[in-house]
């Protein structure tokens, strides 16, 4: 039995989004976070509003602001509600008929005001009340009904006069262009940003490593009031300053974060809970509760998140026991963030995607690699044989295109650790990243040189150190130029442990290592040059803007850098692509090379 719209008394913004809302056939949809201290929601409404100065006020019907909203002026589009889960619920509601560009999205409560404000007074009265709510037996309110009663459009009335504009910037929903002129589906985005909207090449971030939050560098824990940068401790500082950039550069049209966002052995074994299914639970709680990622999630920005050694356990080399409970946590989490489609049951973790307008393979070089030992090591692979026949067909079809096109991995590609410079190739057996898995790197180095794949571009994390490596493959062969490649790795969001941190002198700056590659002709020898352009030590992310000039493709790249909640700089970097098509076959002669793709400013 549903309760009647005439029992709601207090009308209030979403706190927060878990999921990026979208539209529907007309009907926005998603699930949205509340603040519990006002008791469970009975249901949701989208207001048009308008905001000519600096407030937010009621659109009338005539489609002008009304400075002094009259609650029999109030048409809201009363939607439904799903279950209730802690301080979370789905919804689903119509958009407001007629020219609505912009709504106000609001959860609708049976709790009196100021019950749960912070004007009610002391918190823990705040607390008991919400408490004695939740175990109320109201149920849901009913969208079927003709008119909303007076006590709804009150309510709504009331929090859009007294609430501050900081709190309903929060909740204003902003009509894709896509849909106004007929599309079926289209992501929905915070209305501020859509004012915003630079003139710029679609741009994307990239990050890695959110290490969680302990007793002294959190962020302050508000019931009551709008975050703002103030309130934002060291661990969450990174993520928030990201947010708040794609908050005000509408360009920024995805994030893609590689790995290790959750710490399920977060201090080694020291405090961590026993089991492993504890330790899945306390440390997603940790990640449910970051509000800076979820700033990015309510601003309809696309994110993509991979599954790293820290979703199961530190260094995790394919060793069996451990990995089947925590891909379901990934799956149900993690995953969940991304846009549809929908992870398939079954279905490998890898997959292709379009990002900021250009393909995207999104790796899987964590769940899939093979357990290495002293007797294996030199044929281990860090993938399975179907993943990379994937990546191999996957590049093959994009270098023809001589449009960017981006490899994601958790594990960084290129550069090596220094001490397997100078020959020592059994260290391999103690690398975690691609250079431990010699088999897949070359066999994926060779394919790149002889598709003449110059317009591939690898995307890693993993290492907490931002790096831009030029990667040079060369055959010796007569007629055929070296072919250029680039390597960008992004710093951790959060890494507070300098011991846990690679710095530039682990690394061999500029290396040179040769391989041999088999063909139906014999064997031939492939040799590879990496130049590091620049380290960026620090916590932070970077910014990858792809453009497209009469001269070609570049990659415009900004690092940027914080700590201590403060931006410390940002280094820019500029790298032209080698866009010349692919041969036929993959051993036939490549054409021309292009004497500019491999110049760096």
């Amino acid at each position: 039995m549903s309760t009647p719209a005439s029992e709601i008394r207090k009308a209030r913004a979403v706190s927060g989004f878990v999921d990026t809302l979208r539209l529907r056939e007309n009907r926005l949809c998603g699930t949205v976070r509340f603040e519990s201290t006002n008791g469970r929601p009975l249901g949701v409404v989208l207001v048009p509003v308008v905001r000519p100065a600096d407030r937010w006020l009621l659109q009338g019907p005539d489609g002008q602001a009304e400075p002094r909203p009259c609650a029999n002026d109030i048409q809201p589009a009363l939607g439904r509600i799903g279950h209730v889960r802690a301080d979370t619920v789905p919804i689903e509601v119509p958009w407001p008929s007629g020219p609505v560009a912009e709504a106000l999205l609001l959860l609708l409560h049976a709790q009196i005001e100021g019950i749960g404000d912070p004007e009610f007074g002391l918190a823990r009265m705040a607390g008991a009340t919400a408490n004695a709510s939740k175990r109320c037996s109201h149920a849901p309110i009913d969208p079927g009904s003709p008119q909303p009663a007076d006590a709804l459009r009150a309510a709504i009335a009331r929090c859009i006069d007294q609430r501050p504009a900081s709190e309903l910037d929060l909740a204003v929903i902003r009509r894709p262009a896509a849909l106004a002129h007929g599309g079926p589906e289209a992501t929905v985005r915070l209305a501020p940003s859509d004012h915003l909207a630079p003139d710029r090449s679609p741009a994307f971030a990239l990050g890695s490593c959110q290490y969680p939050a302990g007793l002294i560098d959190g962020s302050v824990n508000l019931r009551h009031a709008v975050r703002s940068e103030a309130d934002i401790g060291p661990a969450d500082s990174s993520l928030w300053r990201l947010a708040a950039r794609c908050e005000a550069d509408h360009s920024i049209d995805a994030v893609v974060l590689a790995g290790d966002l959750v710490y399920v052995d977060a201090t080694a074994g020291l405090f961590d809970p026993k089991s492993q299914l504890d330790a899945l639970d306390f440390a997603y709680g940790r990640l449910r509760d970051n509000r800076a990622l979820d700033r990015i999630k309510r601003l309809g920005v696309s994110v993509f998140t991979l599954m790293d050694d820290h979703e199961i356990r530190d260094n995790y080399g394919g060793e069996p026991g451990e990995l089947d409970a925590a891909r379901r946590r990934y799956l149900n989490s993690q995953r969940a963030m991304w846009p549809p489609p929908v992870h398939s049951p079954g279905a490998p973790l890898w997959t292709t995607r379009q990002v900021a307008g250009h393909p995207c393979f999104l790796a899987d070089t964590r769940s899939e690699r093979e357990a290495r030992t002293l007797a294996n090591w030199r044929d281990a692979r860090i993938y399975s044989p179907a993943q990379s026949a994937g990546l191999r067909q996957w590049i093959a079809a994009q270098s023809r295109t001589g449009r960017p096109a981006f490899v994601v991995t958790s594990s960084m590609l290129l550069p090596r650790p220094i001490r397997l410079r100078d020959g020592a190739a059994a260290l391999a057996l103690q690398a975690d990243a691609w250079c431990g898995y010699p088999a897949s790197l070359h066999e994926l180095l060779a394919w790149i040189h002889d598709r003449r794949a110059g317009n591939i571009v690898f995307l890693s994390g993993d290492e907490h150190l931002s790096s831009l490596a030029r990667i040079t493959l060369h055959d010796g062969e007569p007629g055929r130029l070296p072919l250029t490649v680039y390597s960008i790795h992004s710093s951790a969001l959060y890494a507070p442990f300098p011991f846990a941190n690679s710095q530039p002198q682990d690394f061999a700056s500029s290396d040179r290592f040769e391989f041999e590659v088999p063909g139906a002709g014999g064997a031939r020898t492939l040799a590879c040059t990496v130049e590091v352009l620049d380290w960026i030590p620090g916590d932070g992310h970077a910014l990858i803007r792809p453009v497209e000039t009469k001269e070609g493709w570049r990659i415009d790249v900004n690092f940027d850098r914080v700590a201590n909640g403060a931006s410390t700089g940002s280094r820019d970097h500029r790298v032209w692509l080698d866009t010349a098509a692919a041969p036929a076959e993959p051993d036939a002669t490549a054409p021309s090379f292009n004497p500019g793709a491999a110049r760096s400013v």
